[in-house]
Formats: structure tokens, C-alpha cells, sequence
């Protein structure tokens, strides 16, 4: 059930992403992105403990947000 509540939200945002314009569609795809390497990063927490593995998935997230927050807003603010 935990894992089937993204996955249904990954489609509503897909229904959603037909009616909005493409500044939009692309912060769909990221913030899609974003859960998808949540997701893959509470997985791998679980999976196996090994602190080195959940700290790279951490670092990777992280890295992500820095970079993309900055190009949605720039592509927003168009």
C-alpha cells in the first residue's frame, strides 16, 4: 500500500501534466524524478543497512535539488 500511494500519484500528475503548459510539465518531471530517487533511496535504507550505500543515495538527492531547483525557477521566471 506504501509503495502503490506514489505510483498513483506519479499518474495523477501525468493527468495534470496534459492540462498545464510546458513550464509546468517540467516541474512535473523533475518533482517525479525527485520521488522516483526517494523512493529508490528509502529502498535502499531498508534493503540493506549499510550507512556508505544510504549516504551516496542522500549525497545524490541532494545534488539533484541543487541543481535542478535553480533551472525550474529560471525556467519559471520566463
Amino acid at each position: 500500500m506504501f509503495l502503490m500511494m506514489p505510483m498513483m500519484f506519479i499518474v495523477v500528475m501525468e493527468r495534470m501534466s496534459d492540462i498545464m503548459d510546458k513550464s509546468m510539465v517540467v516541474i512535473v518531471m523533475m518533482s517525479r524524478f525527485l520521488m522516483m530517487m526517494m523512493i529508490i533511496d528509502d529502498y535502499g535504507r531498508w534493503a540493506m543497512n549499510n550507512r556508505r550505500l544510504t549516504a551516496v543515495h542522500r549525497w545524490r538527492i541532494r545534488l539533484i535539488v541543487a541543481v535542478w531547483i535553480p533551472l525550474v525557477g529560471h525556467s519559471v521566471g520566463r
